[in-house]
């Protein structure tokens, strides 16, 4: 660097004189010295911004670049018109180029400057330009935009004029609106998107116009997409383009009024269902109609005299749907006479579904030559009606050799029930049925009968428990019935449950029913069940969990008239509970004590399980956060509510109840069914406490 550029740099002060000398060297010879002046120029900040302003109309265009690229780096506003005079008007093109940098670089300040770019002879500065109107969101630049996306002789101008457009919101919207009838299809999905978030009404007016024409799938669905959004404004544009020639348009136009719930176009969505040959569009008129339930009925029904097969296919489907019962005998018809295989078996599952009402098709099944999706499905629809004419086919199905239907059969006669196992008694006799059939189905009436019994006493919320009578049915069943099929419950790990139905809505549905099966055994007081309840406690992990198997095994061994296991228990927990207190882990310990006050008051030691209970709520907060701890807290209320009822003190209880509910008991049914509380039935808190829907509501923890 030269001296007198070092003294330059070191002023504080430069003056004006100084930064002339330095502007001047920027149209020096040589590299080195103009750049040396660049860096001065620099150094001076705003002090050179008036200077610089002056040189641009240096004779030298290499001046005139360079004071225009300081200006860019100071920002500067107070340039702006001599550097647009420039731009319009310089012969050279370095000049114009930095021009249009300095231009571009103050953006919304040189709005009107862009605007005016944006008639550039040079495609590069029309690119640039639209570019910057973009960054600066000028709505002024709508209708030069608009003009220059139409006509601009540059492509990629033309494509970043329609970007600028999408994103400039509602002041673009009437160049957009016009760009929907393009024959491009990318320019008219790209106004599409443009357009979503748009609530104009002429908007929404074009794109319904356009909807019913469209060609192209993205664009309908695009279209649709907007006019989805506008609500019942939409219904009048779906209307129109259920007549549309285009296919997507009309499936399209239909979902859009299933969306709005309009019961008005079941007719003409009825029309398209019938005759429509598209099959997308019948599916979609056909969720339309379903979704108007029975109001769409007469529509479906005429339409089973369709000529077409997939046409009478769907509304066979869609009335077995809405559960129609006036076309059953249309159906039944169909059922026997239509050669469509597809429709032949729609029309059975339709049948299969009205139960009793349909029994002689039913039974007119059991011949099909369909076994797997129809004579098989017949004979259990049959045994779930309890179909008493269907008694002899099916023990003929029983009695032969076809072991798709052999099983079917047996297990329908099981659910039929004393007039059908009386009528396989008589085919034993006879000679059609070996004895060891029979046998086999009196055994399963045994296991679904007992089953059936215990599961009643599981709540659809999974709740069960215990209380002074659970097991009356069972004993009316017959204790030598029933005493096998409990033990089978629990010596086999892998017992095949009956009845499949309740297993899949409640969870530890395993668990429920061989707590229950033990329970039973106990309450029996049958001998025989002894060594397999020890057998089975032997089984079991040596820590105690609440709620588990363990816990009913000691119950019903004590029942039984060994109390050892009992009496062990007791002492270890005890033991194991106040050595999990004394170490501060209040979680372990309560389980084992909440363990123990269950057992204590299965046994009939009814005042210290109470005291236990107490003791656990002592000991957590109510505020706990912890699940486990909330399941201790509600659950040891509620059997304090219990035990307190049992007691006859019926204060206390409604008092234990109502902060067992509100800590999160939410099983009415079982409040309600619980025999343990029958002694505040009464009572108005009671009444009160279980009238308040908002207390169980599910959600509300």
């Amino acid at each position: 660097m030269s001296v007198v550029l070092a003294i330059l740099l070191a002023a504080q002060d430069v003056d004006e004189a100084r930064l002339k000398e330095l502007i001047g060297r920027l149209g020096g010879d040589f590299l080195d010295e103009r750049e040396e002046a660049r860096k001065g120029l620099e150094a001076a900040g705003k002090a050179a911004e008036k200077p610089l302003i002056d040189a641009l109309t240096h004779e030298d265009p290499r001046v005139r670049r360079s004071c225009l690229l300081l200006l860019v780096k100071l920002a500067s506003a107070p340039a702006l018109p001599r550097a647009a005079a420039l731009f319009k008007g310089d012969e050279d093109a370095g000049v114009v180029d930095a021009a249009f940098t300095l231009i571009r670089a103050l953006g919304k300040a040189a709005e009107e400057d862009l605007i005016d770019a944006l008639s550039a002879a040079s495609a590069e500065h029309r690119r640039g330009a639209v570019e910057a109107i973009g960054e600066i969101k000028s709505a002024k630049a709508v209708a030069k935009l608009d003009d220059m996306e139409e006509k601009d002789p540059d492509g990629d101008v033309k494509e970043k004029a329609l970007g600028v457009l999408l994103i400039l919101g509602a002041p673009a919207e009437p160049a957009l609106i016009k760009r929907l009838d393009s024959p491009d299809e990318g320019r008219r999905t790209r106004v599409y998107q443009g357009l979503k978030e748009s609530k104009n009404p002429e908007v929404l007016a074009a794109v319904g116009k356009r909807f019913s024409l469209e060609t192209s799938k993205e664009c309908v669905d695009l279209a649709y997409d907007i006019l989805r959004g506008a609500g019942s404004k939409a219904e009048a544009h779906f209307h129109a383009a259920l007549k549309s020639p285009q296919e997507r348009a009309r499936e399209k136009a239909i979902d859009g009024l299933k969306g709005l719930k309009t019961a008005g176009e079941i007719g003409a969505v009825g029309e398209l269902f019938r005759d429509d040959p598209s099959e997308p569009v019948r599916r979609a008129a056909a969720e339309f109609l379903k979704s108007h339930g029975l109001k769409a009925e007469d529509v479906l029904v005429a339409s089973l005299k369709s000529a077409t097969p997939a046409v009478r296919l769907e509304a066979i489907r869609a009335l077995g749907e809405i559960r129609s019962e006036k076309p059953l005998g249309e159906i039944s018809r169909l059922f026997r006479e239509d050669k469509d295989v597809d429709a032949h078996r729609a029309a059975f599952d339709y049948l299969r579904r009205l139960g009793t009402k349909a029994e002689k098709d039913l039974l007119f099944a059991l011949d099909d030559a369909d076994k797997a999706n129809i004579r098989v499905p017949a004979i259990q629809a049959l045994g779930a009606v309890k179909s008493e004419a269907a008694i002899d086919r099916l023990v003929e199905f029983m009695g032969g050799i076809d072991t798709d239907t052999k099983d079917p059969a047996r297990d329908a006669l099981v659910r039929i029930g004393p007039k059908a196992i009386a009528a396989v008694e008589k085919a034993v006799e006879s000679g059609r049925l070996r004895r060891a059939a029979a046998d086999q189905v009196r055994d399963l009436v045994d296991r679904e009968g007992v089953e059936a019994i215990l599961a009643s006493l599981v709540t659809e919320g999974g709740q069960s428990g215990w209380f002074e009578g659970q097991f009356k049915e069972l004993e009316a069943f017959g204790k030598a019935r029933a005493a096998p099929v409990l033990l089978r419950m629990i010596k086999e790990p892998g017992y095949q449950w009956r009845i499949a139905e309740r297993r899949e809505k409640i969870g530890e549905y395993d668990r429920l029913m061989r707590e229950l099966a033990v329970m039973a055994l106990g309450e029996f007081r049958d001998p025989a069940a002894l060594e397999t309840l020890k057998a089975s406690l032997a089984e079991q992990p040596a820590t105690g969990v609440s709620g588990t198997l363990k816990e009913e095994l000691f119950v019903a061994l004590h029942k039984l008239g060994d109390p050892a296991p009992v009496n062990e228990f007791l002492k270890t927990s005890t033991k194991e509970g106040e050595a999990a207190l004394k170490a501060d882990r209040r979680g372990p310990a309560c389980e084992i004590f909440f363990s123990q006050a269950l057992v204590l008051n299965r046994v009939g030691r009814r005042a210290e399980a109470a005291e236990v209970y107490v003791r656990i709520l002592g000991v957590l907060p109510e505020d706990t956060a912890d699940p486990d701890e909330i399941d201790h807290v509600r659950l040891s209320r509620y059997n304090l509510a219990c035990l307190k009822a049992l007691d006859g003190k019926k204060a206390e209880a409604v008092e234990w109840l109502g902060k067992a509910v509100r800590a999160g008991f939410k099983d009415r049914e079982w409040i309600q069914r619980d025999k343990d509380l029958d002694a505040i039935r009464g009572e108005a808190g009671y009444k009160a406490l279980l009238a308040d829907d908002a207390l169980f509501d599910k959600g509300d923890r």
